[in-house]
């Protein structure tokens, strides 16, 4: 048997006694690569089996979109997962607080459909999305939003010569 990146031309390899397992470097880069193997009997009669491996080191890369908007006054938040041009991902895990990327639950295809995430709490909640590709590399990304469930509150000042101020509750960002 000889091994050998590509597709080679059988008749001029190197061959070396069959074995169950052979260890084979593949080439530097990310990508595409194809791993032959060429078998050679007795009568010098030869054939090529090969395989394309992908390399794949690199974490997708993406986002998360808040729909609904930063601050909201719902415990619900519409969300859509976005991926750059180019990333491998192939799947998807939206939640609230941070999503644990590593646990194999909760995993979906890809899509870039609006997704609802029920249960913020007023105040200050993060959402996230786990982007994984077919390699299992994975990447987090986390939005901020703020649930504001709370209704301005405000009073009517009369003043003596008749003008009105009006006085209210400011939150500023």
């Amino acid at each position: 048997m000889a091994i050998a990146d590509g597709t080679p031309n059988c008749d001029s390899l190197n061959y070396e006694t069959l074995r169950a397992n052979a260890p084979w470097q593949i080439p530097v880069g990310e990508g595409a690569h194809t791993v032959s193997v060429c078998l050679k009997d007795r009568a010098g009669n030869t054939t090529q089996v090969s395989d394309s491996i992908i390399l794949d080191t690199i974490a997708p890369t993406g986002g998360l979109t808040v729909v609904s908007g930063a601050v909201i006054s719902s415990t619900t938040v519409q969300v859509r997962g976005q991926i750059d041009a180019g990333a491998a991902t192939s799947e998807m895990k939206i939640g609230k607080g941070f999503v644990d990327c590593d646990a194999p639950a909760g995993y979906e295809a890809f899509s870039t459909n609006i997704r609802s995430i029920n249960g913020l709490v007023e105040g200050i909640n993060q959402v996230s999305i786990c982007l994984r590709d077919q390699a299992l590399n994975t990447r987090i990304y986390v939005e901020t939003v703020t649930v504001d469930l709370t209704p301005p509150q405000g009073f009517i000042l009369p003043n003596e010569d008749g003008v009105t101020y009006y006085a209210t509750a400011r939150t500023i960002d």
